[in-house]
């Protein structure tokens, strides 16, 4: 520890120092614009991949709200994920079990055979949850073009109240039974 100290003071590791500074001062003027350059390009085409991808969810979404045939084929894809992902789990349970099984036997056996196995669980885990994500982001499109269309069929009648509330509104006015205020007269109220 006193050899630390000494070294610490001495003229040699104070002229290192300094020019150790100098030295990543100026390589990090020199990376700066380009680690600047890089970001504003990984940043840019970030934006515009979520873009595409945005872009490329409505229009399936647009499609599950037309066509009866998309809504089936989309149910199809999900059932199919969701089974693909059950078949992954069970054989990466399979894996699992298997490798636990074999270390418990008393004879020598390869570790190998447990690092592949462990290996080929931990592969099928990670495809079950892959196709677990993709049957999720299927139910997903599809209740988003239920939810839309369910809002423009609303829009549609409300636009429709409102025409029928319009044309309603006209007649009464011409057979003399609104009120005052343009609302249809209460027949009740004259009779007191």
């Amino acid at each position: 520890m006193a050899e630390g100290h000494a070294t610490l003071f001495t003229r040699e590791w104070w002229i290192t120092v300094v020019l150790v500074g100098l030295g990543i001062h100026l390589l990090a003027s020199y990376l700066k614009p380009r680690l600047d350059q890089i970001g504003g390009w990984f940043s840019r085409s970030w934006a515009a991949r979520n873009e595409a991808h945005a872009k490329e969810l409505q229009e399936r979404i647009d499609q599950l709200k037309r066509s009866r045939t998309a809504r089936v084929n989309a149910t199809t894809e999900e059932f199919r994920a969701r089974l693909s992902g059950i078949q992954w789990a069970v054989l990466s349970l399979v894996s699992f079990i298997l490798v636990v099984l074999v270390g418990t036997l008393p004879r020598p056996h390869s570790k190998w055979l447990d690092i592949v196995t462990l290996l080929l669980g931990g592969l099928a885990f990670t495809l079950a949850i892959n196709d677990y994500r993709n049957a999720i982001y299927f139910r997903i499109e599809m209740l988003q073009a239920e939810k839309q269309q369910l809002e423009a069929e609303k829009q549609q009648l409300e636009a429709e109240k409102k025409k029928i509330e319009a044309e309603m509104g006209e007649t009464l006015s011409q057979l003399g039974i609104t009120g005052e205020n343009g609302d249809p007269k209460d027949e009740d109220q004259g009779l007191g």
